[in-house]
């Protein structure tokens, strides 16, 4: 598994091993661990088609010790009879949340995106590049979550992507300001190309400021810095 809890066992740090109690893959950003009457906490986050689930798990070290502490581990609610709705419920809930999420992407990032990139092209103003910048990244991240619904890896889904998004703009950026055409070629070459150099270089430190502060902010979170027991 990708984390899990493990239990570590033996008389000595020779013979010590470590035996897994319980893999938390379906659960995400485990965190907030402590230790009571010989039992460790941690609180824990899940999908659910209701959406995102939080709850506190609980373990004596053993896998039959193993709990999760609320009730339901979804949330199920009741019809109008006051029975519950079963699967067809959770399937209407999971329909619904789509609906949703569909609509926040044709009715608000996308025409923001479309907006925005027709702002930075024709108007050549560069500070519309966050709404550009953020607006692909808030679709994909919707796209998702509604390909995959339910999910209890949304969590570890944008923790990745966002690190893997704002890494790539980052090396992107540095390539291309490592490329900058010297001004012979830019007047000897076509218009276009001097003209999108241009706006490249109108739009750079909005670029530089998105792509860079998002990068050290995703790779704090990855390396856990400064959560990390030994930091």
């Amino acid at each position: 598994p990708s984390q899990g809890l493990w239990a570590i066992g033996g008389a000595t740090r020779a013979s010590a091993s470590a035996v897994l109690v319980k893999d938390l893959d379906e659960y995400s950003n485990a965190r907030h661990l402590a230790m009571f009457d010989g039992r460790l906490y941690l609180k824990v986050e899940y999908w659910c088609p209701l959406g995102t689930t939080y709850s506190i798990l609980s373990t004596d070290g053993t896998q039959v010790g193993f709990q999760n502490l609320r009730p339901q581990k979804c949330y199920e609610p009741p019809n109008g009879n006051g029975t519950d709705t079963g699967g067809g419920g959770e399937g209407n809930a999971t329909a619904s949340r789509n609906i949703e999420l569909w609509s926040i992407i044709l009715l608000a990032a996308m025409p923001m995106v479309a907006v925005a990139a027709g702002v930075f092209w024709l108007l050549r103003l560069p500070g519309v590049f966050g709404n550009i910048y953020v607006g692909v990244a808030v679709v994909i991240g919707l796209l998702y979550a509604i390909i995959v619904s339910p999910s209890d890896s949304i969590g570890t889904f944008l923790k990745w992507f966002l690190t893997l998004y704002t890494g790539l703009s980052y090396v992107a950026l540095a390539a291309a300001s490592l490329l900058k055409p010297n001004e012979d070629d830019l007047e000897s070459g076509s218009e276009s190309r001097s003209e999108l150099w241009d706006r490249f270089t109108r739009a750079k430190d909005w670029i530089a400021f998105f792509a860079c502060t998002g990068f050290f902010i995703m790779i704090h979170i990855v390396l856990e810095i400064p959560a990390t027991d030994g930091a």
